[in-house]
Order: C-alpha cells, then structure tokens, then sequence
C-alpha cells in the first residue's frame, strides 16, 4: 500500500531509491483521498489563517508547526502555505502524526497541517480549532471551516492520496 511520501516524495528525496513509483508500480484501487486541516490548539491566539500569516510576518521563524515526520504531507502541506503566503516558520517533525497531533493539544507547537479524519474526533471534541481546508471547495464535514482557495491561497490544494498497489 502506498500513499504520498513514498509515491511522489521519496522519488525526490532519495537519489538511490530502489523502484520508480511511476514504473514500477500499478494501482489496484484508490483507498483514502482527502484534504488536510489546518488546527490549532484551541486556546491558540490565532483564530484565523490571517492572524497565523500576521503573526509569521511580524516575527519570521518564531511559530511552530508539527508533522508526522520530514517528507510526509503534515510537513509538505505547511511548507506549501509558507511558500504562498510568504512566511516563515519552525518545522518540529514527530516520529507520527498521532505524536505531532499530541504536542499540539498540549500547547507545545503552534499549529499543525493534519488528515482530516485524523483530526475530525480532536475537532469534535474541541481539543483543537480547525482554521482552513487544502481544498478548493469546503467540505461537508466541516461547513463553517474555509478552504486556502476561498481565503485567497489557490495554490494551497492538498489532497492526501492512498492506494494499494502491486509490482
């Protein structure tokens, strides 16, 4: 089974990598395809991408985000809106996305890039405050959460790919 790091990232990362995920794997069926969520900690200053950006803009390198690990879509996806809205801030990789997810409730790091269905229950139970979507549109599932594109970000478009393949 794969999904985005070793399908599209590893690729890039690694110049010794062993298969060609465009040749030498065939998908069988799409299982997961999904937006990211941009959260916060619930008791978080930023009650809003502009306030995240402003904040960025006003002191670089000072906010945190979290990542399931270096490479993977948590980190991607943050790095993409970094690019976009011209920001800059400090990557803080976990060795999952359950741990960055973890520190974040906590309060330890400041926002995190994270798969919808994995922060949906965190959500629900108001442990973190979702601000934006990775997609073009909002999603039923979370209605009064913004797309990057509605808040004038297009180029922040993430969708989280799995799939199971077979060589």
């Amino acid at each position: 089974m794969g999904n985005f790091a070793p399908m599209a990232v590893n690729k890039t990362l690694f110049g010794n990598l062993r298969y060609d995920p465009e040749t030498d794997l065939t998908p069988i069926i799409l299982i997961e395809k999904g937006p990211l969520v941009l959260v916060v900690n619930p008791n978080s200053p930023y009650k809003n991408v502009q306030d995240i950006v402003a904040a960025a803009k006003a002191k670089p390198g000072v906010l945190t985000f979290s990542s399931g690990g270096i490479g993977g879509s948590h980190q991607l996806s943050a790095e993409l809106f970094e690019l976009n809205a011209g920001i800059q801030m400090i990557h803080v990789p976990y060795k999952s996305g359950s741990a960055a997810l973890t520190d974040l409730i906590a309060g330890n790091v400041d926002l995190m890039f994270d798969q919808m269905y994995s922060a949906a229950p965190s959500i629900k139970a108001d442990k973190i405050r979702p601000l934006a979507i990775t997609s073009k549109k909002r999603s039923p599932l979370l209605p009064n959460v913004p797309s990057f594109v509605e808040l004038g970000y297009p180029k922040v478009e993430v969708l989280k790919l799995a799939r199971l393949d077979c060589a």
